[in-house]
């Protein structure tokens, strides 16, 4: 969740890419209207390996997610967003208000029928959507929109994004400073928070991520002289560290995989009873 331009379907980009480079089937249903093919291969994701839909309808986008999850067949699926999708009852000349009802009472619906799905084939659905403060006074009638609640309780975790400043370069606008804010999550603590940049037309820095991660985790060591990675030395300032992992492709790989060991507990497998 966030407002305009703070990178929810560029995060969402970078998850489905994710996905793939581990085998993963990944699908995309774009109610936006937004989805640029070109974009998503700068940020990583194979385009001609993913189910795409773009549907005309609320309807015709919640039928097309609960089939999907039902196959089982999905590592991710993501969807684009819930402020775009437009009941049938709206073309239909129906009142606003009217809509948005129709709209809750699908979300709610739909969310109930995939819940057990979800469960059994391990599949991750991403919803993007704008911030409440965004949206009409209707609705704010929470006693008449119940079902709007609904994807607040049935989500394992929230994340609220937002911008905390320009990036720029030789005085040129070079990309975003994001912050991510945990507001909700049902396997961890939640409330904490983390910062990324993205560039315009390449994604997220995956560079400075690594960097950033790793030296929290004291995987690479800040010292008088500057930065090390073992025995390796990086450089005397942040940028001539980032300068140097990114011409170090293998190093910014190895660094990876020790990011994930340290940080991802590996999954037991369940007991036979």
């Amino acid at each position: 969740m966030g407002a305009s331009s703070t990178g929810k379907t560029t995060l969402c980009q970078h998850i489905v890419a994710g996905a793939q480079k581990r085998g993963g089937l990944c699908a995309w249903i774009d109610t936006d209207m937004s989805f640029s093919p070109d974009y998503a291969r700068r940020c990583g994701a194979v385009v001609e390996n993913m189910y795409y839909a773009q549907p005309a309808s609320a309807e015709q986008a919640l039928g097309i997610l609960e089939r999907l999850v039902k196959s089982g067949v999905f590592s991710v699926i993501v969807l684009d967003s819930l402020q775009t999708l437009v009941p049938e009852i709206e073309f239909e000349g129906g009142s606003l208000e009217t809509a948005e009802e129709r709209n809750s009472e699908l979300l709610s619906t739909c969310l109930s029928r995939i819940a057990a799905g979800l469960s059994r084939s391990d599949t991750l659905v991403v919803f993007t959507d704008y911030p409440d403060r965004q949206m009409s006074s209707t609705y704010h009638r929470l006693e008449k929109h119940i079902g709007r609640l609904a994807i607040r309780f049935k989500a394992s975790v929230r994340l609220y994004l937002r911008q905390l400043q320009e990036i720029k370069q030789e005085k040129r606008h070079h990309g975003l400073r994001i912050q991510a804010r945990i507001i909700k999550n049902q396997f961890a603590p939640c409330r904490s928070t983390t910062n990324f940049d993205i560039i315009h037309d390449q994604g997220i820095d995956n560079i400075v991520e690594v960097f950033t991660t790793a030296a929290s985790i004291h995987l690479i060591h800040q010292v008088t002289d500057g930065y090390f990675y073992g025995e390796a030395f990086l450089g005397k300032t942040p940028q001539q560290a980032l300068g140097f992992l990114a011409g170090k492709p293998a190093v910014v790989q190895t660094l990876e995989r020790e990011i994930r060991r340290e940080l991802i507990p590996t999954r037991k497998p369940p007991r036979n009873r």
